[in-house]
């Protein structure tokens, strides 16, 4: 993985989506579609969405090789979130790669280096919300 940042900061309209993208697959860009890999599944954080209990895809990323172990997640925004927000369902979320642990190994905010994101105590899992399982093909 390569570390590319993001260059739009804007709530709802920055491109961290495509700079965690463009890490994950070792590009400068990113091209559409993604040629040579392929969407296999979305795993949701269950303590994000109301529920109780352990998140059951902490052992299913096992089962996964991602892109050279590395996975696309989301997180609550560290620049946008407020209470408010996430209460009434009007969150900006942000892109990041993690390992199979969930640690991020990459944010492309470099704002972000020495934040933790939003509600990472609650959720666990380092404030994961989203999981994207992307694999070569």
């Amino acid at each position: 993985m390569i570390p590319v940042y993001q260059t739009i900061v804007d709530p709802g309209k920055g491109n961290c989506l495509q700079a965690a993208v463009a890490s994950l697959l070792e590009l400068q860009q990113v091209p559409l579609p993604l040629h040579g890999h392929r969407y296999v599944t979305r795993l949701h954080n269950p303590a994000q969405l109301g529920w109780a209990g352990e998140w059951e895809t902490e052992d299913r990323l096992e089962g996964y090789k991602g892109v050279k172990g590395c996975f696309l997640a989301s997180v609550l925004s560290p620049k946008y979130f407020t209470p408010e927000s996430y209460w009434n369902g009007s969150v900006i979320t942000h892109a990041v790669t993690i390992d199979k642990n969930y640690a991020v190994l990459h944010d492309p905010n470099p704002a972000n280096r020495e934040r933790q994101y939003p509600l990472h105590q609650l959720l666990g899992v380092n404030g994961v919300i989203t999981v994207t399982i992307t694999e070569p093909l």
